[in-house]
């Protein structure tokens, strides 16, 4: 509800629409903040078994209201209702040299990735650069692992939109212990250009990676022998034949937080498209 004439109207977000998950939490908040628009999101993951903030999703908010300087209100677990209020949108922003940081730790094995989905846009399009210093779970579920981020995302936006990202990988972390920590170094850009991905192109190689952190002795290459011969038959399929390279590799990580490991595949196309999954 808007305090003066001159205040900007909130908009009002019902969190149970479509999938009602924590996704519009991440896109409201960042947009909010990149626009100088205020928002009340209510419902909060209302289709979820558990509805209400999880640690994930309240560090993420934490985490855009710090760095956009918006007030919050209702950041509290298991909340079904918050409001966000950031500071007016400062026409032509001028992209500086002033760095600034921020932290965020999850708490919990919740993803980091999804920490980096609400962040990293606010980021880009503040002005300044931006180190970020992120602690929870790497590669956990329901979320992109690590890698998926790094040689899939990352690419896709340096490459697209100039978006330049250095991210580093401390430590590990595994549900359900979490403690993985993380680094991202960010630059800001004054636009966005347009974009056309809708023609893919034709596969030109495939590769990724298995990370293993304290598994058995034999399951890391078990799961990339059967990731290779799913993605040769698939390829097969698909007409391509011998055609396309298929390159996946076993990192052992001894530096992590507890057990456990992932996989990633990128297929990247001939006109520059990656094509990733994870697990």
């Amino acid at each position: 509800t808007p305090t003066s004439d001159n205040a900007i109207p909130t908009v009002h977000i019902d969190g149970a629409t479509l999938e009602g998950g924590g996704q519009i939490i991440r896109q409201s908040t960042a947009l909010s903040a990149i626009l100088g628009q205020p928002i009340a999101i209510h419902n909060i993951r209302a289709n979820r078994k558990t509805p209400g903030l999880a640690a994930q999703h309240l560090a993420g908010v934490r985490l855009v209201s710090t760095m956009s300087e918006s007030l919050i209100g209702g950041d509290s677990l298991r909340s079904t209702e918050i409001a966000l209020t950031p500071p007016p949108r400062s026409e032509g922003k001028q992209v500086g040299k002033e760095e600034k940081s921020a932290k965020a730790d999850v708490g919990t094995a919740g993803s980091i990735t999804l920490l980096v989905q609400s962040s990293l846009p606010v980021a880009v399009m503040s002005g300044s650069s931006w180190k970020l210093d992120l602690k929870g779970g790497t590669d956990v579920g329901m979320s992109p692992a690590w890698n998926y981020l790094t040689d899939v995302t990352l690419p896709t936006l340096r490459k697209h939109l100039g978006i330049q990202v250095e991210a580093t990988c401390h430590r590990r972390g595994y549900y359900p212990k979490g403690g993985g920590h993380v680094s991202l170094s960010i630059e800001p850009v004054k636009e966005l250009p347009g974009i056309n991905l809708v023609d893919f192109g034709k596969i030109a190689k495939v590769t990724g990676r298995v990370t293993s952190s304290g598994l058995p002795e034999g399951v890391p290459e078990r799961i990339r022998r059967s990731a290779v011969d799913a993605v040769e038959a698939t390829l097969k399929k698909l007409g391509y034949g011998q055609s396309v390279s298929v390159d996946v590799t076993i990192h052992h990580d001894a530096k992590a937080f507890g057990s456990g490991g992932s996989i990633v595949l990128v297929a990247e196309t001939e006109t520059g498209c990656y094509l990733g999954g994870s697990a």
